[in-house]
């Protein structure tokens, strides 16, 4: 997963914006995962209906659940930006060069 790091970072920090609808995110890539190989490998006509709805679901959940996330996620980084005393941040970007 590409953001494991992300990930494994905000539940060991304990708090913040968008960690409950993080969490539901990591908690809904097993199922999608496991639908999806299942739906390409699956024969029977029945269990194949019944595993295609499931990912069909799960991944209609997991859209819903992660454009919460980022709009959570963005208006606190929004409202943060919004308090930055003025020439913050510009020691480092001169440092740079």
């Amino acid at each position: 997963m590409i953001s494991a790091g992300h990930a494994a970072q905000k539940v060991r920090g304990g708090k913040g914006p968008g960690r409950f609808s993080g969490l539901g995110l990591v908690g809904l890539f097993v199922p999608l995962a496991v639908s999806g190989v299942l739906i390409q490998i699956l024969t029977h006509e029945g269990w194949l209906r019944i595993v295609v709805w499931a990912h069909l679901l799960a991944g209609i959940l997991f859209l819903g659940i992660f454009t919460f996330h980022r709009l959570v996620t963005t208006r606190r980084a929004r409202r943060q930006a919004s308090f930055r005393p003025a020439g913050w941040g510009t020691a480092s970007r001169m440092a740079r060069g």
